[in-house]
């Protein structure tokens, strides 16, 4: 009776002795790393799965470009899905618990830049999901699957924005200034916010809502912002820097902030040649759209006599230069080719077959082209800040007609 005794007590004292709560070795947890730059970098990489990929850019189904099928939007047959339709949670939740460990760091400067990458991305979230849903509840701590705040009902859209904002305000004045065009920076948060109540401000101005001078406004001073003190400017260089511009396979910093980098040699690739020049039915531009493209004295075209029973050759006669290198006009080349092509009417919805994106031959095949896809360049601070402000000068609104 005694042996069993003191092997019950040893059992005891030892199992008493033994931590059992013990930090796990393989998976990151708030205990065990935000410790440093390099931890704080690598959690923070995971936030750019946030931004579009080509396939989102190029492939836009907007009243800009006709695709060969019509979208649900369009067609009316739109349904509540059992899930997924943007409902989506789990980037947002990885933020916030960013944020929340963040503290762990010791230096001021490097967390407070990487806090300012997460609450960029925070408001990039929040903002896409108030495009899409309208008012959606505010989250700002991460939440287990047991929390009752997973219930909780839609946050106020002047709350929400509030919000938004302090996130993209801390964002401007903690991040980098120095020029990336594969990582965010102040200039892409100040493009960012330029973007979010530019958007904000007309849809209530237009929906009736009260408040929009104070979003056009912050829209306004952000622009004026970006333009007064970055390093960006509208790329011009060579004849067709339109085209060049987003043909390039390494995005042109001259005046893109933020792009999402492709490359052939690592294998990571889209498709955006196959989908517009390659054989069979193919996405078209929108004819009012050509239209809208003023003649290369900034007059509109839509004044010429007889502008809507023109040939295609004569509408595309003196128009800004932009609409060659959008569409496939009289004396296109392929680049780093010299036979002339003339437009396959039969093989795009409207006949205005695009190449914008579009690059040489040699990526036409499937998920081989790598020219990086533009997420933000300086053109459309530019244009914003020129919507905003009608009184600003005249010439500098007629070189930035189009978004396009």
């Amino acid at each position: 009776m005694k042996t069993i005794t003191y092997i019950t007590l040893a059992a005891t004292l030892f199992v008493a002795s033994c931590d059992l709560e013990r930090t796990p070795q393989d998976t990151l947890a708030g205990t065990n790393y935000f410790n440093n730059k390099a931890e704080l970098e690598a959690y923070t990489n995971g936030f750019y799965a946030l931004i579009p990929a080509a396939e989102n850019i190029y492939g836009e189904t907007s009243d800009i470009v006709i695709p060969t099928a019509l979208t649900s939007e369009v067609l009316g047959t739109r349904t509540v899905p059992a899930s997924g339709g943007g409902w989506s949670w789990q980037m947002l939740s990885d933020i916030n618990t960013y944020l929340k460990n963040s503290v762990r760091c010791s230096d001021a400067s490097v967390r407070e830049e990487y806090d300012g990458v997460a609450r960029f991305f925070r408001a990039y979230f929040y903002f896409e999901k108030v495009k899409r849903f309208g008012e959606v509840p505010w989250f700002d701590q991460p939440l287990t699957s047991t929390d009752d705040k997973l219930y909780e009902a839609r946050t106020p859209r002047n709350e929400l924005m509030s919000n938004i904002l302090a996130d993209i305000n801390y964002a401007i004045d903690h991040l980098s200034t120095t020029k990336s065009k594969y990582r965010v920076t102040k200039w892409t948060a100040l493009a960012l916010k330029s973007r979010i109540f530019l958007f904000e401000g007309t849809f209530r101005k237009y929906h009736g809502i009260d408040g929009y001078d104070a979003y056009l406004t912050e829209a306004v001073n952000a622009s004026k912002q970006f333009m007064d003190n970055s390093p960006y400017a509208i790329y011009s260089k060579g004849t067709t820097p339109y085209r060049d511009l987003f043909a390039s396979n390494d995005a042109k910093d001259t005046e893109v902030i933020l792009a999402r980098n492709y490359n052939l040699g690592l294998n990571i690739v889209h498709s955006v040649n196959q989908y517009f020049i390659s054989g069979g039915s193919k996405p078209g531009l929108n004819k009012k759209i050509v239209d809208s493209y003023l003649m290369s004295d900034g007059t509109r075209f839509t004044d010429q006599a007889g502008y809507s029973t023109m040939t295609y050759y004569q509408e595309m006669q003196n128009r800004d230069p932009r609409l060659a290198q959008t569409v496939i006009a009289p004396g296109y080349t392929r680049i780093g080719d010299t036979q002339i092509l003339s437009p396959s009417f039969a093989s795009t919805t409207t006949g205005y077959q695009l190449i914008k994106w579009v690059t040489d031959k040699s990526q036409d095949n499937y998920n081989k082209s790598y020219n990086d896809m533009i997420l933000f360049r300086a053109a459309e601070v530019y244009l914003n800040y020129a919507e905003l402000r009608p009184n600003w000068e005249h010439s500098h609104s007629r070189i930035l007609t189009h978004r396009c």
